[in-house]
């Protein structure tokens, strides 16, 4: 299945809407898009993950790269909505405890610090 990825502004942060498979194939995209959005305005980032139905590995990978780059600049990721497969694989991996995770868009921005520009 394809990767779809809509981008929505929030005050907190910007939420990639992602849905499909992440996966070697498709793990990329998520990863380019994340960056470029960043890169355009460093600010923290939300994946709702609700619509994504399949991670392996490669999608692990993505939210670590994609995680490490906005800790770089004082952001922080985090990841909503996530179906009970993927939440596992988090809880699994211990990602769950280095990113925002939470059932919710909104819950997550309720726990991502004050932007530190302001």
């Amino acid at each position: 299945m394809a990767l779809s990825i809509d981008q929505l502004e929030r005050p907190r942060g910007v939420v990639l809407v992602v849905a499909g498979d992440l996966d070697m194939v498709t793990a990329p995209q998520l990863v380019s898009a994340a960056i470029a959005t960043t890169e355009q305005a460093p600010r923290h980032l939300v994946i709702d993950a609700s619509g994504v139905d399949f991670c392996d590995s490669s999608g692990l990978a993505a939210f670590v790269r994609i995680g490490n780059q906005l800790s770089s600049a004082g952001h922080r990721l985090g990841i909503a909505g996530a179906r009970p497969i993927v939440r596992r694989i988090l809880e699994m991996s211990g990602l769950h405890e280095a990113f925002v995770v939470a059932d919710t868009v909104d819950e997550v921005m309720t726990h991502l610090p004050a932007d530190p520009l302001g």
